[in-house]
Formats: structure tokens, sequence, C-alpha cells
């Protein structure tokens, strides 16, 4: 409808006109109330629609109340569990030095008690491992050993080996000297190894040196006897070729007894290099 400017209208004509527009405007009106009341269901089943899509705060704020209480609940109870699993650690890793060392003793009792059979039966070699497993144990496995009240056989491995190792000592040292005196390598090399399997590795290099130094003046006196029953004009010559076979037999000695001692002695001469 346009506008109606009531200072305008000065006739019947006019009143009419505007009349018209009037109930134009009335019809346009009730026109669009009716249309709204048609919608009416529409939009109440859709604000009712609207409403029941809406969260429920209320619902929402508790129920995040109680997540955030339940999550505190479980870092509570991780942590606790975390401390306890630290716990069990600990406690499994004592039950596993526990068992470690109980195999130690019983490893020594074993050793101790086949040592001796060893000894006795001349089985020197196997005598001296046994006494070389003895020797790489731990001291405090050892210390633990000796207190024992419950197991004598186990409480007298220690000193049995201890023995054991002297005896074996003793031993290598005599049939070492024996070999020597027969020239029997073969008994010179048997019971030199013996030594660093039973921790006298010092005692063995240097019985095995003077076995070397001993071989190597023997064969220079006989080469020296030989060279005096010479003839005095050649003495320059012979003089040369005797030292040359000097040197030659000399290094042939300590190439060929090299890797022997390289095999039972390295680490200790390394040991010895290195402090």
């Amino acid at each position: 409808m346009s506008h109606l400017d009531v200072d305008q209208i000065s006739d019947f004509a006019s009143v009419l006109k505007a009349k018209e527009q009037v109930e134009s405007a009335e019809t346009e009106v009730d026109e669009q109330i009716r249309a709204l009341c048609a919608k009416r269901d529409e939009i109440d089943a859709r604000l009712t629609e609207l409403r029941c899509s809406l969260p429920d705060f209320s619902g929402i704020h508790d129920n995040s109340r109680n997540l955030s209480r339940m999550v505190g609940q479980a870092s509570e109870l991780a942590l606790e569990l975390s401390g306890k699993i630290r716990q069990l650690d600990l406690v499994k890793n004592r039950v596993l030095e526990c068992v470690s060392k109980l195999d130690d003793i019983i490893n020594l009792k074993t050793c101790a008690s086949s040592a001796e059979v060893a000894v006795n039966e001349e089985r020197f070699e196997e005598a001296a491992g046994y006494v070389n497993t003895f020797l790489k144990t731990k001291t405090d496995v050892i210390e633990l050993t000796e207190k024992i009240t419950s197991d004598e056989q186990a409480r007298n491995a220690v000193s049995i080996l201890n023995k054991c190792r002297d005896k074996l000592a003793t031993i290598a040292e005599q049939r070492f000297d024996q070999a020597v005196k027969m020239s029997d390598s073969a008994a010179i090399e048997r019971f030199c190894k013996i030594f660093p399997l039973i921790g006298r590795h010092e005692a063995g290099l240097k019985r095995f040196g003077d076995y070397v130094c001993l071989t190597i003046r023997q064969k220079c006196n006989g080469l020296i006897s030989l060279s005096e029953v010479s003839d005095g004009k050649e003495q320059t010559p012979v003089c040369v070729n005797l030292l040359t076979e000097i040197f030659e037999f000399i290094a042939e000695t300590v190439r060929d007894n090299q890797a022997y001692v390289k095999t039972y002695f390295g680490k200790y001469l390394n040991c010895s290099m290195s402090c």
C-alpha cells in the first residue's frame, strides 16, 4: 500500500480512494496473517526439533566433571602402579642376582670336587681348567661361599680349589723341569700352558724363557765347539759363518715359539704392557 496523505483528502472521491487503499491494505495483512497461521504448526514442529537438538548443558557439565574425576583417579592409579612396578623390578633384579650367585656357588662346589679328582688322576689340564673357572669368579661370590654354614662342601670349595692350585703349580714346575732335562718338547708345552690357567703367568713365562735361552745356549756352544777345530787361516770366514748360523738359529727359535707364547700368555703380556 502506498503512503496515504490525509491532508490531501479534499472531496468525496478522494475519501473513497483512501477507503479502497485501506481495505486493500487490510486484505493484504489478513492474507499474511492467514499464511503465518497456516505455517504455525510447521514452525512449532521446527521449534520442537530445535529444542530437542540443543544439548543438555547441565548434563554435559556433570558428565565432564565425572570424566575429570575419573581421569584424576586413573592418573593416581597409574602413578601407584608405576611405583609398584619399579619395586617389582628391583625385587626381580635382586632375585636374579641371588640366583646368579647361587649358580656360581654351585659351580664352585662342582669345580672343587672335579678338580680334586682330576689332580689325583693326573688329568692336570682339566684340573687347571676348573681352577681357572674359580679364578674368574667374582670376589663377592667367593666371600659369600666361605660364609655358608648349611653346606660344608660348598663352604670348603674355595679352600679346596686354592690347594689344588698350589698343588698344580708344584707339579707343573717339577714336570716342566724334568721335561727340559729330557728335552721332551711335548711335555714342555703341556706343562708350561698350565701356568697361565692357574694364574701363574710370570712363573710360566720365566721357566719357558729359561728353556728357550738354554736351547739357544746349547746350540751356540755346539756351533762354537765345531768352529774351534777349523784351521787358523780360515778363522775369519769361519767366525762370519758362525755368527750367521747363531743369529739365524736365534731368529728361528724366537719365531717358532712366538705363536705358543702369544696363545697362552698373550693376555697377560698385553695387560703388563698396558700397565
